[in-house]
């Protein structure tokens, strides 16, 4: 099942918290942004996604906070982009109990939009996030029957960062201990796909002969399985064979076709279930155009946030991109 995405225009000037009680960190977003949600699933749009929630630091399942909560994806005025994706509870971050003197700051919900509303670059959101603390909710259902209804399940995730300048993150938070993985500190961050954990990733690529292996690694060799480190594989191994774009035109259609390449086809096995790719995102970063593709509509729309007045912008505004096929190009 999709999550029911819808894309946002996030005006500056809005205030927003961390999303876990009191002790949440709160900020006034200094950037506008447009983003994509997962909440539609959560407001009830999908039948299965009728009536779950989130439970937040000595709470009940509460409801999502349409909006504010599950952002998923997106980009800000400055040209900084942000990414999560499904890292799977083994990994991702976990609270079995909770420190009394450490108070948590932000929920995983609310990375994406803290990032986007407040920082230009990737090392001014590390540099930030390195002072919070952060927990995962379990996801639960309002109306559940039953204590493990009610309690919900970890839903780890992990999320990548990019900025105009060219630098790139990965951000995640295992056993409660951040680890960010800085493209400039020498680390190759161009690439992220889901469990388990970026570290993990690269050890396994390290066994191929294009970073230092002997596994040999060519058009006859190259893994075509659905899972993430085949797809994180073929995506390292087409990135190093992308030719140099001439134009923005050129670079957004290098990375759709890779991209392409590692999605996961409806009806395709993964692991214990179908999680078929549901939409695809690009971001031109430079010229600060979001690209979104909703795989059961025919067209890739657009939202250049440079035509946005963001003087005066003063509420958000939503898209429904899912049901309207006649949805095509730019689309404010």
């Amino acid at each position: 099942f999709s999550f029911e995405d819808y894309l946002h225009i996030n005006p500056r000037g809005q205030e927003l918290d961390g999303g876990v009680g009191d002790s949440s960190v709160t900020w006034t977003s200094q950037y506008g942004s447009v983003t994509s949600s997962a909440a539609g699933f959560f407001m009830g749009e999908n039948p299965k996604g009728a009536s779950y929630g989130y439970v937040p630091p000595g709470a009940a399942c509460t409801p999502t906070s349409f909006g504010d909560d599950l952002t998923t994806d997106g980009v800000n005025e400055a040209g900084l982009g942000a990414h999560l994706l499904y890292l799977g509870h083994e990994d991702g971050t976990e609270w079995v109990t909770e420190p009394s003197d450490e108070p948590i700051d932000i929920s995983v919900a609310r990375w994406i939009r803290y990032v986007l509303d407040n920082f230009a670059t990737v090392d001014e959101a590390v540099t930030a996030m390195s002072g919070l603390k952060t927990r995962q909710e379990a996801v639960c259902r309002v109306d559940g029957d039953t204590e493990d209804e009610l309690n919900g399940f970890v839903f780890g995730l992990h999320m990548a960062i990019e900025d105009a300048t060219g630098d790139s993150a990965v951000v995640e938070h295992v056993g409660g201990v951040w680890q960010f993985y800085h493209n400039k500190d020498g680390l190759n961050t161009e690439v992220m796909t889901n469990d388990p954990t970026f570290d993990k990733h690269k050890e396994f690529l390290s066994q191929y002969e294009h970073w230092g292996g002997d596994k040999p690694l060519d058009d006859k060799h190259l893994p075509g399985g659905t899972n993430s480190p085949a797809r994180f594989l073929r995506l390292e191994y087409l990135l190093h064979y992308t030719p140099e774009p001439k134009n923005s035109i050129e670079a957004i259609a290098n990375v759709r076709s890779m991209i392409n390449n590692s999605n996961v086809p409806f009806g395709a096995p993964y692991k214990d279930g179908v999680y078929p790719t549901w939409w695809t995102s690009f971001i031109d970063t430079q010229d600060k155009v979001y690209y979104f593709d909703w795989l059961y509509t025919p067209n890739m729309i657009w939202i250049r946030l440079e035509d946005i007045d963001w003087e005066t912008l003063e509420a958000p505004l939503y898209l429904d991109p899912k049901h309207d096929i006649d949805l095509a190009g730019h689309v404010l």
